[in-house]
C-alpha cells in the first residue's frame, strides 16, 4: 500500500481496506522481470555487484535473504536508477534509500549520475560514510 493510501483508512472497515487488490510482486520476480527487459544475465549482474557468485545466484533465486548492502550491490551491478533501487529494497524488506540520510543520498546520486560500485565506495569514504561493498 502506498503511503498516499494510509490516509484513507480513517473511517473505514478493515474488510473494506483488505478488499483492494494487493500486488503480488516479489523481489524474485521483480529481479527476473529488470533482468529481462536489462537483456543482463543474472552472472553479467553478479559479476557487476562484486558479490559472491554463489550469494548472487541465491539472492536472485530468492533462497537467501540479502542485507541492504547486499541489495545495493546489486542495484550498481544492474545499473539502477535511484527510484528502481528504492523499490528493490523495499521488496527485499528493507528500507527504501532516504533523501534525509547522507549516507543514501550520496549512494542515490551515485546511481543517478551512472557511477560504479567502486567509484561509489571511495566517493562514501571520503564523506566518511560506510562502503556498500565488502572491502
Amino acid at each position: 500500500m502506498g503511503t498516499e493510501h494510509l490516509t484513507k483508512l480513517a473511517g473505514i472497515s478493515l474488510e473494506k481496506a483488505l478488499a483492494r487488490p494487493f500486488s503480488q510482486e516479489t523481489l524474485v520476480s521483480w529481479l527476473k522481470s529488470t533482468l529481462e527487459s536489462r537483456r543482463c544475465t543474472r552472472i553479467e549482474a553478479i559479476r557487476a555487484s562484486k558479490l559472491n557468485s554463489t550469494f548472487g545466484y541465491q539472492i536472485i533465486a530468492g533462497s537467501r535473504h540479502a542485507s541492504r548492502d547486499k541489495l545495493l550491490q546489486l542495484a550498481f551491478g544492474l545499473e539502477l536508477s535511484p527510484e528502481e533501487a528504492s523499490h528493490m529494497l523495499v521488496l527485499g524488506g528493507h528500507a527504501p534509500l532516504m533523501a534525509d540520510n547522507r549516507r543514501d543520498t550520496v549512494i542515490a546520486w551515485c546511481l543517478a549520475n551512472g557511477r560504479g560500485l567502486e567509484e561509489t565506495d571511495d566517493i562514501l569514504w571520503n564523506h566518511g560514510e560506510s562502503t556498500v561493498a565488502d572491502r
